[in-house]
């Protein structure tokens, strides 16, 4: 989910693979229209709220006027798990189903990196100050990074670090 930048508005992508925009206010939506073939496993607003970008399990990120239509769609071929991004450092993070985090330029959605980092699905990854990023895996790894250094594995968590 994401507000926009007043919090008049809530963004949320579900299971069916629905975008619905809500008017915080009121509580009641406003807009919806399918999204994704699949869930909706991130989404932000940005240009000034006149715009979403949402990723989803059926491996696209897409680009939306907050009006339901369609901007860009980028296939990435492989199962997106989750997507945050900061809109202010241009940056979005991506992670997979099949282990790999991808940092992309979130102006044009363009891959900049791409990191094989846990042996199995990604389930939550973050994005920090200074292009600073973190992940971490269906294998219980927690990695940290940023575009000029490598990533450093942390010691392991307890139990799996699922957000």
């Amino acid at each position: 989910m994401a507000f926009n930048v007043t919090g008049q508005v809530l963004a949320s992508g579900g299971w069916e693979g629905r975008v619905r925009l809500w008017d915080t206010a009121s509580g009641k939506p406003v807009r919806s229209w399918p999204a994704h073939t699949d869930s909706v496993n991130g989404i932000v607003f940005l240009n000034g709220d006149r715009e979403l970008v949402t990723a989803g399990y059926d491996g696209r990120i897409a680009r939306w006027s907050v009006d339901g239509s369609l901007l860009q769609s980028v296939d990435t071929g492989v199962p997106i798990t989750h997507m945050v991004a900061q809109a202010a450092s241009d940056r979005m993070l991506t992670g997979h189903n099949d282990g790999t985090v991808k940092v992309w330029r979130l102006t044009d959605i363009a891959v900049i990196e791409t990191r094989r980092l846990h042996t199995r699905a990604v389930r939550a990854v973050a994005i920090g100050g200074s292009e600073q990023y973190a992940s971490s895996g269906v294998d219980g790894a927690v990695y940290l990074w940023s575009e000029r250094v490598a990533e450093q594995r942390l010691a392991d968590p307890p139990m799996d670090a699922w957000t």
